[in-house]
């Protein structure tokens, strides 16, 4: 356990990409502004980690596509093929893994949250190559490496370019010897069975970029699905992988996958819930227990990061509820007044709720800002938005009326900052924008973590590590 910590500043973290998940409440579309101070807490907690990232094998492919591409580059002649070989071999990559599942019922399973393997299997079912075209869009921000990007380069895997970084290297040698992939860093066919096959994989690479794709029976599908399959990790590889997620330059992340680790039992009793419940309890019920915060510095940080999570969660969840409840009442009746909509029983009662609701937290809100203020190891960009939040709770709480207006003004606040245009347009009515509609019953989504905060992403790569032993979460 780390007793020392550095400060943490947000300058040296990339931001996360966004978060938009299919069964969890709908916030990627942020039209209350919260997301964006979400995802820097989230930074803080779990640092490279981002909700999109589930399979710790990925990270191993992550460097191996790096080495290859810059094999393949060189088979070209063309430095500057280094981007365009690393995800024309990601797509042999995707389609050799559901190629080689038609045959393969464990590794059938074994792909799942893979990127692409649904446009992978309909380029195959039609006998067609996996090119830019047909493969997913983004496919550099998308695929299986672009989805790893910030937690392979934070573990410096890779540098900003995708280009194999020092930790990079280590990695493949540890894969390399659970797969008795001899000579593989050195890249040359005399250096041994590694290199053979970096040198296959090199020129698959190659011709792909130049339009050849490999034919149905070629060594090339098994050879790549075979080394680098998902669901099986050597323990070499696993071994290093631990001790690279386990290495940050503030400490956070690795007390914090420690503290993950103790709470096990609290996420598989709960994952059932789902992520925007079971997160919540692991945070609070689980690992905040657990936090010597009088004697380890870096427990002191993560209590103030989990007690603003929470309050800010909170807050989150109760204006978007609010804003929801205004988008059912013009959805469901049509263009009104703003005292027509507080005229509405549903409406109101919904709204007066959420107010009450809110005024509890103003207090919650006042002492995680002072404790973030008193604290040189959180970044100050923190407090800013902080007090933003505060000050429109404060507003809030006065009346249903001034809820309604504070709402607004903060949605309009929002989408300006943005660039993008209010979903309700004000007036002497208001009139919600077409595709805006919230047909659904108005929501209730307080005691609810609204934004993900990478715990069900560290838990699925400690168990295929080996760490821990989780359950099948709602996705599976």
């Amino acid at each position: 356990m780390r007793e020392d910590i550095v400060a943490v500043s947000l300058s040296v973290f990339p931001f996360a990409t966004p978060y938009d998940p299919s069964k969890d409440p709908a916030t990627s579309v942020d039209p209350v502004g919260t997301t964006s101070l979400a995802e820097r807490l989230a930074d803080l907690v779990l640092p490279g980690f981002t909700a999109r990232m589930w399979r710790a094998r990925f990270l191993t492919f992550s460097a191996v596509a790096s080495h290859v591409a810059r094999k393949a580059a060189d088979l070209a002649g063309q430095d500057d093929a280094f981007d365009t070989a690393r995800l024309a071999f990601e797509r042999l990559y995707v389609s050799a893994l559901v190629q080689c599942a038609t045959n393969d019922t464990e590794l059938a399973g074994g792909i799942r949250r893979t990127p692409g393997t649904d446009r992978a299997r309909q380029a195959f079912a039609r006998g067609e190559p996996l090119t830019r075209a047909n493969f997913i869009k983004g496919q550099s921000v998308n695929g299986p490496t672009g989805v790893m990007a910030r937690l392979a380069r934070n573990l410096r895997l890779v540098d900003d370019e995708n280009h194999l970084d020092t930790m990079g290297q280590e990695l493949i040698l540890a894969w390399s010897k659970d797969e008795e992939l001899v000579g593989v860093l050195e890249g040359k066919k005399e250096a041994g069975d590694g290199g053979a096959w970096l040198s296959q994989m090199a020129t698959g690479a190659r011709d792909a970029v130049k339009g050849t794709w490999p034919g149905k029976q070629s060594s090339l599908w098994n050879a790549l699905a075979s080394r680098l399959r998902p669901d099986r990790i050597g323990k070499q590889e696993r071994k290093t992988l631990h001790k690279l997620l386990s290495a940050d330059s503030s400490g956070l992340r690795d007390r914090v996958l420690r503290l993950l680790i103790e709470s096990v039992g609290t996420y598989n009793d709960g994952i059932g819930e789902g992520r925007s419940v079971v997160e919540r309890t692991v945070i609070q019920d689980g690992v905040r227990p657990h936090l010597n915060v009088k004697t380890n510095e870096a427990d002191r940080v993560l209590d103030i990061l989990f007690a603003t999570i929470e309050v800010h969660e909170e807050c989150s969840s109760l204006l978007l509820g609010a804003f929801d409840t205004v988008r059912w009442a013009l959805s469901s009746k049509g263009t009104l007044t703003e005292a027509q909509i507080l005229a509405d029983k549903t409406a109101a009662k919904n709204l007066e709720r959420v107010r009450k609701a809110l005024a509890k937290e103003v207090a919650n809100l006042d002492a995680a800002i002072e404790r973030v203020d008193g604290e040189p190891a959180i970044d100050r960009q923190i407090i800013a938005p902080l007090r933003q939040m505060r000050s429109d709770v404060v507003a809030a709480c006065a009346s249903s009326p001034a809820l309604l207006s504070t709402l607004l003004d903060r949605h309009e606040r929002v989408q300006k900052e943005k660039g993008k245009g209010d979903w309700i347009e004000r007036g002497p009515k208001l009139t919600l924008m077409p595709s805006f509609g919230f047909t659904d019953d108005p929501p209730w989504y307080s005691g609810l973590y609204l934004h993900p905060f990478r715990v069900t992403n560290a838990y699925a790569m400690l168990g295929e590590l080996g760490v821990v032993k989780v359950g099948q979460d709602e996705e599976d």
